[in-house]
């Protein structure tokens, strides 16, 4: 069992890299039950992946289901680090959260979170390793509640709005934070060592900014997060 400092720290780095890629590449799936991969690079070396996928309840049904797994392979001060995470989020038909899962294991430690949304508050329930804790965030009046924070620009197109702000719950700290999200316009950015115009997106919140770049089809090409 790795110590709780360097958990905490590869936790903190993991979630930058991987949150990122399970808020966000939801959004590029375009046929139902249709899977997405993605690799995870640190300094050009692969350390991992992600795969994710989002399902409709029925034909007709008035909310889908997105899962996602993500595992990392690295090192922190000499140190090998393993850390697996999957998360099940049920949402309605406008793509807002009902409820979420998100489970997270390394070192031999597991750590499950649930959430319930309501429209007022959300209702967390932590099970840490066999600790359990329960806690009520409430939501801003007025604040609009997402599970990812692009989908406006995939359902509405890029020209629907240059910035807006959401709310995202982050599970690895049970807070709800506030993201800004900006289209800054055309850009190159190389991809597999050439060279591919995209549109760039910038998400900011408290911790740091995310850039993810789509493709005309509004499809994600890339996603930079900083550790």
């Amino acid at each position: 069992m790795f110590p709780e400092s360097i958990l905490n720290v590869i936790k903190t780095m993991a979630h930058r890299v991987l949150a990122s890629l399970i808020l966000f590449a939801c959004s590029m799936l375009i046929a139902w039950a249709e899977s997405s991969f993605f690799g995870i690079y640190l300094e050009g070396q692969k350390v991992g992946y992600s795969v994710m996928r989002q399902e409709r309840s029925s034909p007709d049904g008035d909310w889908d289901i997105a899962y996602s797994e993500s595992f990392l392979r690295t090192a922190l001060m000499g140190t090998p680090v393993e850390m697996r995470i999957t998360s099940r989020t049920r949402l309605d038909a406008k793509g807002r959260p009902l409820t979420m899962e998100y489970v997270t294991e390394s070192g031999g430690r597991r750590q499950t979170v649930n959430a319930q949304f309501e429209a007022s508050v959300i209702r967390v329930k932590i099970d840490n390793n066999g600790s359990t804790s329960e806690r009520t965030l409430t939501i801003p009046e007025g604040a609009r509640v997402v599970d990812d924070a692009t989908s406006a620009l995939v359902l509405e197109g890029p020209s629907a709005s240059t910035s807006f702000r959401v709310h995202v719950l982050d599970p690895t700290t049970v807070t709800l934070l506030e993201n800004e999200v900006t289209v800054r316009g055309k850009r190159s950015v190389q991809i597999g060592g050439r060279s591919v115009e995209a549109t760039l997106v910038e998400v900011r919140d408290v911790r740091a900014v995310t850039r993810i770049y789509y493709n005309s089809k509004s499809e994600v090409l890339k996603i930079e997060a900083p550790l």
